[in-house]
């Protein structure tokens, strides 16, 4: 008879990803449209903003985050909460 696999460990964020939520969550949505990467314009930073915070609420086992999406949202985004320039457009 198998024996059953142990399951794995939950998913957990990584340190960056731990410390870009940490910062998103404490910043205020840009006033003015910008562009997140070339293929995507955010004309709503505010909706753009809840819809980050229900994704990390989701947690890192959630879609986005499983796929690599999430995390690659939060570092472009966090770039443009501080100020920097789209680096798209």
């Amino acid at each position: 008879m198998l024996e059953p696999r142990p399951a794995p460990p939950p998913p957990a964020w990584t340190v960056e990803t731990k410390a870009l939520i940490e910062e998103i969550q404490a910043a205020t949505p840009p006033k003015e449209p910008f562009w997140l990467h070339p293929w995507a314009e955010v004309a709503d930073p505010v909706k753009f903003h809840a819809s980050v915070l229900m994704d990390i609420d989701h947690g890192p086992g959630g879609p986005r985050a499983r796929t690599g999406a999430l995390a690659q949202d939060l570092r472009d985004y966090a770039h443009v909460l501080r100020g920097g320039m789209s680096r798209f457009h």
